[in-house]
C-alpha cells in the first residue's frame, strides 16, 4: 500500500480582485450570511491516505484468500463449491466455514477445519488432525529389562528388549528418568527429599533407611539403564536379535511379536521421532496448561517400586491440574490446490498401540 500525500483544494486569496475601468459595473455590497451550525456536516474531504487503483483492502484480501481456500478444498472432497453470501465481513466467512465444517465431518470426522494467517498469507483455509493418544500415560519401566540381563536364562530376551528401548529412546525420543532434569526425575527427587529431609513423613527409622536403600538403587541402576540405552550397538543389532531370537514361553512369544512390529516400525519409520508433530492444542490460552509429550511418555523404575502410590499420587495431582494435552497433528494447507489428502498419523497410531502392547508384554515377562 503507498501512502501519498495529499493536498486539499482551498482558495489561498480572500480578498476580491480588484476591476479597473470605468465599464466595470460596481458590485452590491452583501451582508455576510450567518454562521451555520451544520455546515462542518455538509463538507467532503479528501483521503489523506490513497489505496491507489485496484489494491484490495485488509478485509477483501481476507475474503480473497477465504473463498480461493475453499475452492480447493471443494475440489480435494468433491464438494460444490461455495457461492458468498451477501452477508457483511466477517460474517460471511463465520457462516461459510460453519457449511464447510459440515461437510468435512461427514467426510472425516476427525478433521477440523481453521482459518490461519500470517505474514505471506492474509488467510488460508487448513484441515488439521490429531492423533488421539487415549489419555492413557505411557511409563516404560527398566527394572524388568535389567533383571532379565542379569540372569544368563533370560539374557536374550534382555537383550532384545534393550534393543527395543534403544530404538525408542534414542529414535522416537522417549526421556528417561536418570536425565538430568527430566520430569520423572524431578518427581523422584522431591519424594526422597520428603523421606530424607521430613522427620514426619516416615513412620520410624527403619521404615526411613528402607526408602533411602530403594532411592539409592533407583539412583544408580537407573543410570545403568540410562548408559545401555544410549550404547548406538544396540540399535544396531536389533535386526539381528530379532531373526535369532527363539521364544520358549507363551509370554516369551507375544513379546517377540511385538518387538518384530517395533522393529517393522523402526525400517518403515528410521528417523521419526514421535516430537516431531506434537503441538498445543488449539484454543488453549497461554496461561492454561497442557499435559506435555514428557509428562505422558517416560522410561521409569517399575510398577512395583517401593513409592509407587506417593509417585502416582503426585503426577495426578498435577495432571489433574491441565485442561488439554499435548498430542501428535497434521495440517493440510489449502492456499493453493491439493491433490491428495496429507494427514497421515500411521506412525503414531502404531507406535501407541505397540506401546500398550509392550508394557503388557514386560508385566507377563515378569512374573
Amino acid at each position: 500500500m503507498e501512502y501519498t500525500s495529499v493536498s486539499r483544494q482551498v482558495n489561498a486569496t480572500f480578498e476580491r480582485a480588484s476591476r479597473t475601468g470605468r465599464f466595470v459595473k460596481q458590485q452590491k455590497q452583501k451582508r455576510t450570511e450567518r454562521f451555520d451550525r451544520y455546515a462542518f456536516l455538509k463538507q467532503v474531504f479528501q483521503p489523506v491516505v490513497e489505496t491507489g487503483e485496484g489494491t484490495l483492502n485488509e478485509s477483501e484480501k481476507i475474503e480473497l484468500g477465504f473463498y480461493n481456500s475453499a475452492r480447493h478444498l471443494c475440489d480435494l472432497y468433491g464438494w460444490e463449491h461455495l457461492v458468498p453470501n451477501c452477508k457483511p465481513f466477517p460474517f460471511n466467512l463465520a457462516c461459510d466455514i460453519k457449511t464447510l465444517r459440515q461437510r468435512l465431518k461427514m467426510s472425516d470426522e476427525n478433521l477440523d477445519l481453521r482459518i490461519l494467517q500470517d505474514e505471506m498469507h492474509p488467510a488460508r483455509l487448513a484441515t488439521i488432525k490429531t492423533c488421539n493418544s487415549g489419555s492413557v500415560l505411557f511409563y516404560l519401566p527398566v527394572k524388568p529389562m535389567l533383571d532379565l540381563l542379569e540372569k544368563s536364562e533370560t539374557q536374550v530376551v534382555g537383550e532384545l528388549i534393550l534393543s527395543v528401548y534403544a530404538y525408542l529412546f534414542q529414535i522416537v525420543g522417549v526421556n528417561h528418568f536418570a536425565s538430568d532434569f527430566s520430569y520423572l526425575a524431578d518427581q523422584y527427587a522431591m519424594i526422597a527429599e520428603w523421606y530424607m529431609y521430613d522427620e514426619g513423613y516416615s513412620e520410624n527409622e527403619e521404615e526411613r533407611a528402607e526408602h533411602l536403600a530403594f532411592f539409592e538403587e533407583v539412583n544408580e541402576r537407573g543410570k545403568v539403564s540410562l548408559m545401555l540405552m544410549e550404547e548406538k550397538c544396540h540399535l544396531e543389532k536389533f535386526p539381528m536379535r530379532m531373526k535369532t531370537f527363539i521364544a520358549n514361553t507363551p509370554e516369551q512369544w507375544e513379546f517377540e511379536k511385538t518387538a518384530r512390529a517395533f522393529l517393522k516400525l523402526y525400517e518403515d519409520y528410521p528417523n521419526w521421532a514421535i516430537g516431531d508433530r506434537i503441538i498445543r492444542p488449539f484454543g488453549t490460552d497461554e496461561d492454561e496448561h497442557s499435559i506435555i509429550l514428557e509428562q505422558y511418555l517416560h522410561f521409569y523404575w517399575d510398577w512395583t517400586q517401593l513409592v509407587q502410590q506417593q509417585f502416582m499420587d503426585c503426577i495426578n495431582a498435577e495432571l489433574n491440574e491441565c485442561g488439554a494435552m499435548d498430542e501428535p497433528t497434521t495440517f493440510q494447507y489449502f492456499d493453493t490446490p491439493q491433490p491428495i489428502n496429507t494427514h497421515d498419523h500411521d506412525f503414531e497410531t502404531r507406535l501407541f498401540a505397540l506401546l500398550h502392547e509392550l508394557i503388557d508384554n514386560l508385566i507377563d515377562l515378569s512374573k
